[in-house]
């Protein structure tokens, strides 16, 4: 039986003032190299995201374009998500949050 092959993308936040700050890593399971992880900013508007909440798709769109403000960040999951689609791979992302940024853990990611 082959084992399955995935990408994987983590996703660390922490809060410092009304600013987000957030680390994306990566693990090519075809590769040994060491990738830096990218860092930036994010801002979430948690009014906004309640009030979408009902409409799946819309509230999908205004959190991802919250968290991938930045285009280095939006960049590098770009550029994991079609890594691991073209290797007909898996793509697990897990999500950490600093106790400085709890209030996120309440969002439907």
């Amino acid at each position: 039986m082959v084992e399955p092959c995935y990408f994987s993308l983590s996703v660390s936040m922490h809060r410092i003032g009304g600013t987000y700050h957030v680390e994306l890593g990566h693990h090519d399971p075809n590769s040994q190299a060491e990738i830096a992880p990218v860092r930036g900013s994010a801002s979430f508007d948690l009014e906004e995201l309640g009030a979408l909440e009902p409409r799946e798709a819309e509230y999908g769109r205004a959190l991802a374009r919250q968290l991938f403000a930045e285009p280095q960040l939006q960049a590098r999951f770009e550029q994991v998500e079609i890594a691991a689609q073209s290797n007909a791979a898996g793509l697990r992302v897990s999500l950490a949050f600093d106790p400085s940024a709890q209030e996120l853990q309440a969002l439907r990611w």
